[in-house]
């Protein structure tokens, strides 16, 4: 869970200072230490998220919460939202009027960045970046930050860049890298990054970046030295990232320094920092680890209540993103089977449509044939009716008419001959029969057609041979 491993830190180390804190100091103790209480605070703070290209969620979200927290811890704050080509010289400017020598000086910058030839450079939401020219002029030069501090005489410089999101402009120029570039801090200069050099960092998918999101918590925790307090955000960044980022830190300072109280605090001051720092957390985890090292402390109820909200919005939360997955699912299935059917709809009609084509070109073929044929096609071809079929067969051969005075002469009266006489007849009683049945069927014929089509109609004829 995210922050729960740097929450249980912070809460021991507090459990141990408030046990060796003096409870004889009084409540309205101050909230800030450092080696000089008397020194200046001032922090440039800048949040780019309009980008022409790729813009970005969390930037303003960051560079205003960090605002506000800097203010609230005592701080000066010169704040850009959506810094333009224009403005970055009257940013630096009004920066560097404002330091006075010995200050405590914060520079914070959320939004995209590159680096080109080992410098880091922070561009402006109006850029257009087309080649590697255009980035000197169209970018917030890190280094110019670095030279601004120095030249300053600062006591103690900061440098806060969660600028190591993905950039548009890796794939237009050989030279340009991913992340930003490793540098070599000035003195009593401390900068954090939001991932390794080279590496690139989450946007995060709340209000926050998660680099910033665990930077402003880190920011609340009392009496934690800042090297300390870097050490708490790493571990919230590698948790909520699953160890994909990891945030990196250069250089060194002299002495200590506490964004929020300071060795001398009460034990019940810590509890009530701690209280303010934890109380809005939407996650249990900080709730449980205030009970465990404060059993019976001040906001006790609370916290308990805390929880009990916890879990019902968690529950209600649950509930419903479950009741809208099912009904997503049930509309996708619906929209599937309306699909499943449509298609199948359109199939079976594509197919009646082709089959009724068919039969419709058919029909109309075969009454074009009806129309055209002549009468004449109708007669079989000569030497094909019916009678001429039977004579082929009982006389394959037929001899010429024998001479009656002819030896060869069969007598009249032989068995054979009148077997062959007593076939005919009966094959001429069958023809005279299959006649009769097809002037039945052409009168038929005729009838229907004179129904149908009129008497104009021309009427179909079966031929039927004269020998019938």
């Amino acid at each position: 869970m995210k922050r729960m491993v740097f929450i249980l830190m912070m809460v021991l180390m507090l459990a141990l200072t408030a046990q060796a804190g003096s409870r004889v100091k009084s409540r309205n103790a101050p909230t800030r230490s450092t080696s000089d209480d008397s020194a200046q605070r001032i922090a440039l703070v800048i949040g780019n998220a309009s980008y022409k290209k790729m813009p970005l969620p969390n930037p303003v979200n960051d560079a205003r919460d960090m605002a506000a927290k800097l203010e609230e811890l005592g701080f000066e704050v010169i704040k850009y939202e959506n810094l333009r080509t224009l403005e970055m010289g009257k940013a630096l400017r009004k920066f560097r009027e404002r330091i006075q020598p010995g200050a405590v000086a914060i520079f914070f910058y959320a939004g995209h960045g590159l680096q080109l030839k080992g410098v880091n450079y922070l561009p402006t939401v109006d850029n257009e970046i087309s080649g590697e020219d255009d980035v000197s002029v169209q970018s917030l030069d890190v280094n110019k930050i670095f030279a601004l501090m120095e030249e300053a005489k600062t006591r103690l410089n900061l440098v806060f860049l969660d600028a190591c999101r993905n950039n548009p402009y890796t794939r237009s120029f050989r030279s340009m890298e991913g992340g930003l570039a490793k540098v070599t801090a000035p003195s009593g200069t401390l900068i954090s990054f939001a991932t390794r050099p080279g590496s690139t960092a989450s946007d995060g998918d709340g209000r926050n970046g998660l680099y910033t999101q665990n930077l402003l918590a880190a920011m609340d925790m009392p009496n934690l030295p800042i090297e300390q307090m870097l050490k708490q955000v790493v571990r919230g960044v590698k948790e909520g990232s699953g160890g994909a980022q990891e945030p990196w830190s250069e250089g060194s300072i002299e002495g200590d320094f506490y964004f929020r109280g300071g060795a001398q605090s009460s034990g019940e001051d810590v509890e009530r920092t701690l209280w303010a720092s934890i109380k809005d957390s939407p996650i249990i985890a900080p709730f449980d680890a205030y009970l465990t090292h404060y059993p019976n402390g001040l906001f006790v109820q609370q916290a308990k209540e805390a929880k009990v909200r916890i879990l019902t919005q968690q529950a209600e939360e649950a509930k419903a993103r479950l009741t809208i997955q099912q009904a997503e699912e049930a509309r996708a299935r619906l929209v599937i089977q309306q699909a499943d059917e449509a298609r199948a709809r359109l199939v079976i009609q594509q197919a009646e449509e082709v089959k009724a084509r068919v039969v419709i070109q058919q029909a109309e073929e075969a009454k074009a044939r009806l129309a055209t044929q002549p009468a004449e096609e109708a007669k079989p071809a000569e030497g094909t009716s019916l009678w001429d079929r039977f004579i082929k067969k009982i006389a394959p051969n037929p001899k010429p008419n024998p001479d009656p005075n002819s030896a060869e002469q069969a007598p009249q009266d032989s068995q054979a001959y009148q077997a062959e006489l007593k076939k005919l007849a009966e094959e001429r009683e069958k023809l005279a029969k299959e006649r009769k049945a097809l002037e039945e069927r052409q009168n038929e014929i005729t009838t229907s057609k004179e129904k149908g089509n009129g008497n104009t109609s021309r009427k179909s004829t079966i031929y039927i041979p004269a020998s019938f």
